[in-house]
């Protein structure tokens, strides 16, 4: 495993909670504030 594999891992694990809350039109605070758009985008 080399260093471009875990940066990989970790943006794809950062990311999953986003699309989660955002298909269930959670609100939660992301990059592009706290739509549930925002947060698929």
């Amino acid at each position: 495993m080399n260093i471009v594999d875990f940066i990989i891992g970790a943006l794809l694990m950062n990311a999953m909670p986003h699309l989660i809350f955002g298909l269930t039109k959670t609100y939660f605070l992301g990059l592009f504030g706290y739509r549930p758009k925002g947060n698929i985008v």
